[in-house]
C-alpha cells in the first residue's frame, strides 16, 4: 500500500470541503478517495479538529506563499505587475478558497483565517496602486473594486463566451487606471 503524507491528507480533506462542505470531512470518506485506511490518518492527526485546523493553516500559508512569490517578482511596471496579479487570479483554482470561505460563516477561527488573508490580499493590491501614484483614498478603492469584484467573480458562473478573457482583463485595467 502507498504512503500517504500528510499534505496528501489535507489536500484530499480540502477536496472534499470544496465538493462537499465541512461537516462532510471525515476520515473514512477521505481514506476512501486516498485509497487506503483509515488507520494512517493517526499517524498524522490527533483527531478530526486537528485536520480542520491544520487544513486551514494549509490553506492559508499557501496563500501567502502565493502572494509573496508575486510581490518578489521583479516587474518593469507596476501596470506589468497588476496585470501579473489580473492573471493569476484568472488561472487561480478557486475551489478551496470558496470552501474555506463558506466554512468561516459557521466557524470563528476560520473567519478570522480569511480575514487575514482578505486584508494581505487588498495590502497587496493597494501597494500596486500606491506604486502607479494613487494616494491614500483613491488607492484603497481601487485595491477594493480589483478584489471584491474577484470575490464575487467567484461565485458568479455565467458563461461569458462572447468576451476574450484576456481583452477583458485589458480592459478592465483601462478602467481601473483612469
Amino acid at each position: 500500500m502507498a504512503r500517504v503524507s500528510k499534505e496528501n491528507w489535507i489536500i484530499a480533506a480540502l477536496d472534499l470541503l470544496a465538493e462537499k462542505g465541512i461537516e462532510h470531512v471525515r476520515v473514512e470518506p477521505i481514506a476512501q478517495n486516498l485509497k487506503i485506511t483509515k488507520g494512517s490518518f493517526y499517524h498524522h492527526f490527533k483527531n478530526r479538529s486537528d485536520l480542520h485546523f491544520q487544513m486551514l493553516g494549509y490553506w492559508e500559508n499557501r496563500q501567502f506563499d502565493y502572494l509573496n512569490q508575486l510581490k518578489a517578482t521583479p516587474y518593469s511596471t507596476p501596470k506589468e505587475e497588476l496585470r501579473s496579479l489580473f492573471l493569476y487570479i484568472m488561472k487561480k483554482d478557486v475551489r478551496h478558497d470558496i470552501a474555506i470561505r463558506h466554512w468561516s460563516v459557521t466557524q470563528e477561527e476560520v473567519r478570522v483565517s480569511i480575514n487575514r488573508i482578505d486584508q494581505h490580499r487588498l495590502d497587496y493590491c493597494a501597494s500596486i496602486f500606491h506604486k502607479m501614484g494613487f494616494k491614500a483614498v483613491d488607492k484603497i478603492a481601487r485595491a477594493q473594486f480589483v478584489y471584491y469584484s474577484q470575490v464575487a467573480e467567484q461565485h458568479i458562473f455565467l458563461e461569458q463566451n462572447n468576451y476574450d478573457p484576456l481583452e477583458m482583463l485589458e480592459r478592465r485595467m483601462e478602467i481601473l487606471l483612469q
